[in-house]
């Protein structure tokens, strides 16, 4: 039962990491805006970290968390245990990071595109 509590960290640490790697990334585009050509790989990778992180966090506790309510439910009175997805209104949690792993990709492949302005 100790491995329900903990199955979940792991993805919440890549979450956290490239959440907070991105913001760190964003901060120094808007210091300087020659940065965002440099950064467009970076905003690929963490933007994918992201949405991975995100993926594996919402099938972990789907699965864990489906394990949990059957233990639940089947020692008490009913036995068909309802879904996560049933038991909860997830919302802007399960949505957010989707959103902002697109927003980090396609500044990352936008950046690509962008040319080197050239001081004179």
């Amino acid at each position: 039962m100790e491995l329900l509590y903990f199955s979940g960290i792991i993805p919440v640490i890549l979450i956290l990491i490239s959440s907070v790697m991105l913001i760190i990334i964003a901060n120094g585009i808007r210091k300087d805006k020659n940065m965002i050509i440099s950064a467009g790989n970076k905003l690929i990778g963490w933007g994918t970290t992201l949405c991975l992180g995100s993926v594996v966090y919402l099938i972990v506790i789907s699965f864990t968390l489906g394990i949990f309510v059957e233990y639940i439910f089947t020692r008490g009175f009913w036995y068909s245990s309802p879904n996560m997805w049933d038991l909860t209104n997830l919302g802007f949690a399960v949505i957010g990071p989707f959103i902002g792993a697109a927003l980090a990709l396609l500044s990352g492949i936008f950046s690509k595109t962008i040319k080197r302005r050239e001081k004179s």
